[in-house]
């Protein structure tokens, strides 16, 4: 089988490509680059090759990965959508979201096989939160993503025009957690985004809900002093804490927390991996965040946060 990866960036080495080499079915990994002169399609295992001439060729893959600036998804997933079997984007989709709402992109997400990729929904924590949910009534949900302001200066977060926001960089987190499965009467209460009016993006921002299944949900993210990554969960006989629920660090030994003590501890474990073997496998019950519906939701709610 034959994968594409469209973009040749930090995270495509950093996170992409590891998490590929360990699935063994994955004969061809191609990597398009814009710099890369380089247009020999070997059969070696992994091949750097020039992104006009992917582009431009008749050559089609098992599956793609879109992994570039957020401002060119759109016009990646117009090219490649028609070059390959099924097509993943890292988040975010798109940072133009008047276009998600529109009906020509609702045409193609749901004339391709597109989905957009959240690897923490893989992750065995995603499933301990789910059976939760359906197990056990909770008063208050907590979750932030932060990360220290200390990015280059030359940090497509921090630039407009390439899609730099931090809503749709950390925020998306967790608010594709809330907004796929607490979407029922989910309320914005308050809302607090703080703009950097000379990077011209949102720096950081909060958010308080209600909803039928929670008195109070109060989310967090952004690009602040301290990292923060959680999930907390409370009701009058529990408080369970999940560290490191959206992002892990290598090596990672997953923990879970009841009333302050360890509660559960799960392999290391790469989320990465998972969620492109899934996708390779066709294992599109694990996508259920993905879907049109669940999809349009975020952005909805994204949407309502940042507009005054």
């Amino acid at each position: 089988m034959k994968a594409l990866i469209i973009g040749n960036g930090q995270h495509t080495n950093r996170r992409i490509l590891p998490a590929l080499k360990k699935i063994f079915n994955l004969k061809n990994i191609i990597i398009s680059d814009r710099n890369s002169e380089n247009i020999n399609l070997s059969l070696n295992r992994i091949n750097v090759v020039n992104y006009d001439y992917i582009k431009k060729s008749n050559i089609n893959f098992d599956i793609t990965i879109i992994a570039t600036y957020p401002n060119s998804h759109i016009e990646n997933i117009k090219i490649f959508s028609k070059k390959t079997r099924r097509l993943l984007v890292e988040k975010p989709i798109s940072n133009n979201l008047e276009f998600i709402m529109s009906d020509e992109f609702k045409n193609i997400y749901k004339n391709f096989s597109i989905y957009e990729g959240l690897m923490y929904f893989h992750h065995p924590f995603y499933k301990y939160f789910f059976k939760l949910l359906n197990e056990m009534d909770f008063d208050y949900l907590e979750s932030k993503f932060i990360i220290p302001n200390k990015l280059r200066k030359d940090d497509f977060r921090y630039n407009h025009d390439l899609g730099g926001s931090s809503i749709l960089d950390t925020g998306i987190y967790p608010i594709s957690l809330i907004s796929h499965e607490i979407n029922s009467k989910l309320n914005i209460v308050s809302k607090n985004v703080k703009f950097d009016t000379n990077l011209n993006i949102d720096l950081y921002g909060g958010a308080n809900f209600k909803s039928d299944k929670f008195k109070k949900i109060k989310i967090e993210w952004g690009y602040k002093e301290e990292y923060k990554n959680y999930l907390y969960l409370k009701n009058k006989k529990y408080e369970i804490y999940i560290p490191y629920f959206f992002s892990k660090p290598q090596k990672f030994i997953p923990k879970i927390y009841i009333n302050k003590s360890e509660a559960a501890t799960f392999k290391n474990f790469d989320q990465f991996k998972r969620m492109y073997n899934d996708f390779l496998l066709d294992n599109f019950s694990n996508f259920s965040y993905s879907d049109f519906n669940s999809l349009v939701n975020r952005y909805k709610l994204i949407q309502e946060i940042i507009n005054d």
